[in-house]
């Protein structure tokens, strides 16, 4: 896989990133960097232009993102946690500070959350999450 930057122009495509094995990327709401997540957790947040360094964090074990905020911090939360925390990393200290916890009203089968997306200014976010429910059924009299 690879990301490209497109002209609504008909100017040529430019590659933003090399192949690779990436799980997510986005743009960030200011359209100055491109967020990179590889399959081995390996997030960059890649300058677009001339704007810098790219930063490069390995994340923990399971983490995905899930979206940037207008200060250029990233949403991070990790699958299979029951509830799920989502926290806010700043790539360039790489401190993180709470955000929100996700869990749904019913608890009752709920297995993981295995997506979560934040809106930039912070103030909405969307998760999907998986229940697995069992029926038990009681036989008697059986020979």
């Amino acid at each position: 896989e690879r990301f490209w930057q497109e002209s609504t122009e008909g100017t040529a495509s430019l590659p933003l990133s090399e192949e690779g094995d990436w799980a997510t990327g986005m743009v960030s709401r200011d359209g100055k960097s491109l967020l990179l997540l590889d399959n081995a957790g390996s997030l960059r947040v890649r300058p677009l232009g001339d704007a810098g360094e790219e930063i490069q964090i390995q994340l923990e074990e399971g983490e995905e993102i899930g979206g940037v905020n207008d200060r250029g911090e990233v949403y991070v939360y990790r699958r299979g946690l029951r509830p799920a925390t989502v926290e806010l990393l700043d790539p360039r200290s790489q401190r993180r500070r709470p955000y929100a916890t996700l869990s749904p009203a019913d608890p009752t089968g709920f297995v993981e959350v295995s997506r979560c997306l934040v809106t930039p200014d912070g103030a909405a976010y969307a998760y999907t999450w998986y229940r697995q429910l069992s029926v038990l059924y009681l036989a008697s009299g059986l020979h």
